[in-house]
């Protein structure tokens, strides 16, 4: 019986035909040109490195398994018994080919740079949620990543490649679907990152993805993430609301969408080595990574402990990117100074001249949140010369009030009036946000349960004054 899939997933499949069957006959014929006796004499001679690459949880168990299942039936091509991600990691611990960390041009055809492409393309399969791919996106990276596999392999890979998209039969189209679940099964297998934790990482990234929407692309976005590709380790710093966080989170998902680095959000500097995945392109982000209104004694003493570490973990690392966001009073304390003042950061100043915002930059960005009719009923200078811009255009975009304008030109007036609102209709909701304000947005799910204690035994109006 034909299997009846729509276009646009049999064209999913497509591709994830040609990087997880195709590819690794190609891999074969890389390994002949790059390793003295081919794929066959490193499965002889590599041992102790694969014993290595497992104790240190670069393999997983299950493409562990794969490797000591070769038989010799398989000896004529070994490397189609393995499974691409596999492969990539053995290429670059075996040949000594480097692959570089950013999309290469399309005029680059070196090795490296078509491993880059099978990389990225694999990536793009086992984490593209939907499974399809469009013809929008489909003829421009099929032709990609099928010119490179074919240069990686040579001839016979291109006429084993060479079938329309449209004619895999059902045995292939099962094939391709096992193989895309054994991928994504082998790259969430042995995560270091707690599954909670990871729901907890892709709702945050999901909800900074809806956020980005209003993202206007500047000057200094664009100087920041040059930074980011010279630099291991980013530090934006400027006051609140100058769009430290804004940006950071921008150019994380810029970095996952365009080069296939995966997002780590991490909290403390020890999650930072728990969390490394050695030949795993990652970003970490971190906000206000030091203390958010000064510094934090203990936080920065918890950084200090394992200084070393990272520095050794940058150092031999180019698939990873560290971008933290800091306070300029936090960054310039002397707290901060004693232990960051040596190290491989680089601070982007975005109160420098360098970074700020253009006047038509404010205009366009504040276009995005109240549109172009209501930007042409202000006076370019209300714009010009709101401080922290970033955190009142959020402000706006969080804000009922009706009248836009009216929020540009007496911002304090109207939230005044949000808040009475909210004290006069919702109680409760006005103590909740009293209570955020005063612990810093850090509640401790204790507290709650001392409040409820003393609600029930002595009221509500004890319940205040406590």
């Amino acid at each position: 019986m034909s299997i009846s899939l729509k276009k646009d997933r049999i064209q999913y499949l497509y591709m994830g035909h040609l990087v997880l069957r195709v590819a690794p006959s190609a891999f074969s014929k890389l390994f002949d040109r790059h390793y003295n006796g081919g794929f066959k004499a490193a499965l002889l001679k590599e041992k102790d490195k694969f014993r290595e690459l497992k104790d240190e949880k670069i393999i997983t168990n299950a493409q562990w398994q794969q490797l000591n299942t070769i038989t010799d039936d398989d000896t004529d091509n070994p490397c189609q018994c393995l499974d691409t991600g596999l492969l990539l990691i053995l290429v670059k611990s075996l040949t000594g080919i480097k692959i570089p960390p950013w999309r290469p041009s399309a005029l680059d055809t070196s090795v490296g740079a078509d491993l880059y492409r099978v990389e990225f393309y694999l990536n793009y399969i086992i984490n593209k949620k939907e499974e399809t791919t469009d013809d929008a996106e489909f003829y421009e990276k099929l032709k990609d990543v099928a010119q490179s596999i074919e240069r990686l392999g040579g001839s016979a890979i291109s006429e084993e490649q060479n079938q329309v998209h449209g004619y895999l039969d059902n045995d292939e189209i099962n094939q391709v679907i096992n193989l895309i679940q054994q991928q994504k099964d082998i790259n969430s297998s042995e995560d270091p990152i707690p599954n909670d934790r990871r729901e907890s990482i892709n709702r945050k990234v999901n909800k900074w993805r809806t956020q980005d929407q209003h993202f206007v692309s500047t000057i200094a976005s664009q100087m920041v993430m040059e930074k980011i590709r010279e630099n291991a380790c980013v530090v934006l710093t400027g006051e609140s609301g100058n769009g430290k966080t804004m940006t950071s989170r921008h150019l994380v998902l810029q970095l996952n969408r365009d080069e296939g680095f995966e997002i780590v959000v991490i909290k403390r500097p020890a999650e930072l080595v728990k969390f490394r995945r050695r030949f795993k392109k990652q970003v970490f982000i971190i906000d206000n990574f030091c203390g958010r209104f000064s510094a934090d004694q203990k936080c920065i003493a918890e950084w200090a402990i394992h200084m070393d570490h990272f520095e050794e973990i940058f150092k031999s690392s180019e698939d990873l990117r560290f971008i933290m966001t800091c306070r300029k009073q936090v960054y310039n304390s002397k707290q901060f100074s004693k232990i960051f003042r040596n190290t491989k950061m680089f601070e982007c100043k975005l109160l420098s001249q360098s970074f700020t915002l253009s006047k038509k930059e404010k205009r366009t960005i504040a276009s995005k949140y109240i549109g172009d009719d209501n930007m042409r009923r202000l006076d370019e200078d209300i714009v010009d010369d709101i401080e922290s811009f970033f955190l009142f255009c959020q402000l706006r975009n969080n804000s009922s009030v009706k009248n836009q304008v009216d929020f540009f030109k007496e911002p304090i007036r109207l939230l005044n009036t949000e808040l009475q609102n909210m004290c006069d209709t919702d109680e409760w909701a006005f103590f909740i946000l009293t209570l955020l304000v005063v612990f810093d947005n850090k509640l401790d799910k204790r507290l709650f349960h001392q409040i409820t204690a003393r609600y029930n035994r002595r009221g509500v109006f004890r319940l205040w004054i406590a």
